[in-house]
C-alpha cells in the first residue's frame, strides 16, 4: 500500500490549461509525491491523502512569505505580491521536493 503525499498549489502552476504536464515522483519506500493539480484524477490511483507542504501568508506590513517548514523547507520572502510567493513556492517544491531520491 503506497502512502500519499500531495500539496495544493494554485492551480495557474500545473494543469492541462496551461499545456505543462503534472510530475508525479514514487519513493522507493512507495512514497507517491506530487504538486496537487486536476490534470490527473489522483483517487484513479488508490486513496490519497492529501496535506499541505507550505503556507503563503502576508505579513503585518503586506509582505508575502511562503513558508516550507511542512516539507523541512525553508521560509521564501519577503515578496511584495502573493503571485511572487507562489511562484517561488512552486519552483522550491519543484528543484527539492519532487526531485528523485538517489
Amino acid at each position: 500500500m503506497a502512502s500519499w503525499s500531495i500539496v495544493p498549489v494554485a492551480p495557474s502552476f500545473v494543469g492541462p490549461s496551461d499545456g505543462d504536464a503534472m510530475q508525479i515522483i514514487i519513493t522507493p519506500s512507495g512514497e507517491v509525491r506530487c504538486i496537487y493539480s486536476e490534470a490527473i484524477d489522483l483517487a484513479a490511483l488508490g486513496n490519497p491523502v492529501i496535506s499541505r507542504a507550505s503556507r503563503v501568508e502576508p505579513n503585518a506590513h503586506a509582505q508575502w512569505y511562503a513558508d516550507l517548514s511542512p516539507v523541512n523547507g525553508p521560509c521564501l520572502g519577503p515578496f511584495a505580491h502573493r503571485s511572487e510567493a507562489l511562484a517561488a513556492e512552486n519552483q522550491w517544491l519543484d528543484r527539492y521536493w519532487l526531485e528523485p531520491e538517489q
